[in-house]
């Protein structure tokens, strides 16, 4: 409801008598401190404004009813990010499956099973099968030479294309005696060649040979005979004369000192000797 006048003056007056009152509060409330040190209550982290009384006029310490400000302290340290752990994963083979190569023996086992090694040797060739062969049938009975002594015998063959067989005769011999030497050991290496099961159709050639008396380090062909296939095996070697066998052949070459053929009476055994000549 609105004041009437009489009431809105006592107002007025009550309030510059609370004003008066305030300021007369305050008044006497600056000037009591004396010489004491006078202090504004402020945070720790603001700066003071406190001076020498002898240098400035007192200065009004308003007083706060505000809390004391509360230093929060600040970790410098810095924490590394963390990394993330490697995560391990361990592979369970499904049952049944093959063990790895080096893996422990399942329970229950003795030792570890390795598996087989393949082998390296290679089965011998035909003509390699061919070569020890007709080195035997040379040797015959005889004692076998020692065992750095080069072989007689060295075949070559390329299947459908030739079978070529190259010996060395005996040096040692006369030469009458490699006469009947040469026909004994042509017969004897052809009816081995006859019997050997795993050739074709390949003319068969052989050569003797007997060091070069220029250079005995370079063989010397004394000897040249092609046989075509049907003609070797035309050849009945139970009732041959081995001193022929020259005359049978499709296609002969002999050196001057090997013909003519020697005489039928007279004989020589040559299964026992053995040729050093180097090839």
């Amino acid at each position: 409801m609105p004041l009437q006048p009489q009431q809105r003056s006592l107002a007025i007056l009550a309030g510059v008598f609370g004003g008066g009152l305030l300021i007369a509060f305050l008044a006497v409330t600056v000037f009591s401190g004396g010489d004491d040190q006078r202090k504004i209550a402020i945070g720790p982290n603001q700066p003071s404004t406190s001076t020498s009384a002898s240098s400035t006029p007192p200065t009004t310490t308003i007083s706060s009813t505000l809390p004391p400000t509360t230093a929060v302290p600040v970790s410098t340290s810095v924490t590394p990010a963390t990394r993330p752990v490697p995560t391990t994963v361990i592979i369970v083979p499904p049952t049944g499956a093959p063990t790895p190569t080096g893996a422990p023996a399942p329970t229950g086992t003795t030792g570890t099973t390795s598996p087989p090694t393949p082998s390296t040797t290679q089965p011998p060739t035909i003509g390699e099968q061919l070569e020890t062969l007709l080195e035997a049938t040379l040797l015959g009975d005889a004692e076998p030479p020692p065992p750095d002594t080069p072989p007689r015998v060295r075949v070559t063959y390329e299947a459908g294309e030739l079978l070529r067989v190259s010996w060395d005769l005996d040096e040692t011999l006369s030469a009458l005696q490699q006469r009947y030497a040469a026909r004994n050991e042509a017969t004897a290496l052809l009816r081995a060649i006859q019997d050997f099961d795993g050739l074709g159709d390949e003319p068969i050639t052989l050569r003797a040979l007997l060091p070069d008396p220029d250079d005995p380090d370079q063989p010397l062909r004394v000897v040249r005979l092609v046989f075509e296939r049907d003609t070797l095996d035309a050849i009945d070697f139970d009732t041959l004369d081995p001193l022929t066998i020259f005359d049978l052949a499709d296609e002969s070459e002999i050196d001057p000192d090997l013909e003519p053929s020697p005489p039928p009476t007279t004989s020589t055994s040559t299964s026992s000797t053995t040729s050093t000549t180097s090839r």
